[in-house]
């Protein structure tokens, strides 16, 4: 289940409420809005339970804002800094050789998981 989350405070409670509804319960939740990870989290306290003990929490995020969310998160980091060095790499050498063209094919930055509270250990 998809649930868009407005960034706020109401936004990540009723994001919260509508994966957790139905008494389904959510498997997990992973957050792809780095806005919203503390609100998720303190959506969760509001019910009382625990990210990694009662629900996984996993963002998608860079390791700063996972850090700073109280519990920590496990996150999934796009390796933001290895890009930006990439893509100046790229640009530099366009702009070296004179050419109009960028260079043919796809650089990809393989992402990075790390895991925090917000999860239970391995098995």
């Amino acid at each position: 289940m998809v649930v868009p989350v407005e960034p706020s405070r109401a936004g990540a409670r009723a994001a919260v409420a509508a994966a957790l509804a139905g008494g389904r319960g959510a498997t997990g939740l992973v957050v792809a809005n780095s806005a919203v990870v503390q609100e998720v989290v303190r959506a969760l306290a509001a019910r009382a339970l625990v990210p990694g003990r009662d629900v996984p929490v996993v963002a998608l995020c860079t390791d700063a804002t996972a850090e700073a969310v109280e519990p920590p998160v496990t996150n999934v980091s796009l390796e933001p800094r290895d890009v930006s060095r990439r893509a100046m790499r790229i640009l530099f050498a366009l702009l070296d050789d004179e050419q109009d063209a960028p260079p043919s094919g796809v650089t990809l930055v393989q992402p990075r998981l790390t895991r925090r509270a917000s999860t239970a250990p391995r098995s």
